[in-house]
């Protein structure tokens, strides 16, 4: 059985081309992110590029720990091969203490929650770590994308800040 790969924040950017270049090899698309219209729309596109099969995830990685059960049952039965986590969000840069906490509640589960724990623990099974020895893959390109946004906003007294992506 080939398995499917999935694909968050897939509807544009760096997101979208993952899924489209994963298509390419002949395997099937899971697609998450929050617009219904626009999975719909690059879904459409790959299936009928690449003709695989798509499936497609509304989910806003903003609310935390209440989409993952609707995730988990779009998953089940599905073995994973790759997942890359693409979904991520930065504000334009601002002071901590001048942002609502609501929004930093929404940054944590979006860039710390969905690239740690949670959608990793959905795409791992205990039987494809133990039948053979093998996992998913597992990338994370949205944290490159939001360390780059946070290292430009950082006083730099004409420095390159430590961290900071060339």
């Amino acid at each position: 059985m080939v398995p499917d790969h999935v694909v968050t924040g897939s509807t544009d950017g760096i997101g979208k081309a993952y899924a489209m270049e994963l298509a390419q090899y002949g395997v099937n698309i899971v697609l998450i992110s929050r617009s219904s219209e626009r999975l719909k729309k690059v879904a459409s596109e790959i299936e009928s590029l690449y003709n695989v099969q798509t499936k497609v995830v509304k989910a806003d990685f903003s609310q935390g720990a209440e989409i993952y059960p609707d995730i988990a049952a779009h998953l089940d039965g599905i073995e994973v091969g790759i997942l890359v986590n693409n979904v991520g969000a930065m504000d334009y840069p601002q002071y901590f203490l001048e942002m609502a906490a609501e929004r930093v509640w929404q940054l944590i589960y979006i860039n710390i929650g969905a690239a740690t724990l949670e959608l990793y623990k959905l795409t791992i099974s205990e039987k494809a770590i133990t039948d053979d020895n093998s996992s998913p893959l597992l990338a994370s390109t949205s944290i490159a994308e939001t360390l780059d946004k946070v290292t430009a906003a950082v006083p730099t007294a004409g420095t390159t800040p430590p961290g900071r992506l060339a």
